[in-house]
């Protein structure tokens, strides 16, 4: 594995650590934060499994079954969030918005 993946691998689940317990205060629903955390947990793993192919191997078919929910997850987590109006940005740029914005009205 190139020292390049290990590091992105490292920073994908610093960040999915952070971010999931900033989910975990947020909703409180440990169903909702456990679906999250295994869709994280999942996509780093077939992420460090194209390098390792041990893993890819022993996993089989659940590996792609994993993808598929993460994949399912995160689907459903935008388009609940775009119906519910709660799309978070790190910065406000509502009043920087031209026309190349997307309107919803």
């Amino acid at each position: 594995m190139p020292w390049w993946a290990i590091t992105y691998a490292v920073f994908y689940f610093v960040l999915s650590v952070i971010g999931d317990l900033f989910t975990f205060k947020e909703y409180r629903n440990k169903v909702y934060w456990c679906c999250e955390v295994a869709a994280h947990f999942g996509i780093g793993v077939l992420l460090v499994g194209y390098w390792v192919s041990a893993i890819p191997d022993s996993v089989g078919w659940l590996g792609v079954t994993f993808f598929l929910f993460a994949v399912l997850w995160e689907i459903n987590l935008v388009r609940s969030a775009a119906e519910h109006d709660t799309v978070y940005l790190p910065l406000d740029f509502s009043d920087q918005c031209t026309s190349n914005c997307i309107s919803r009205g």
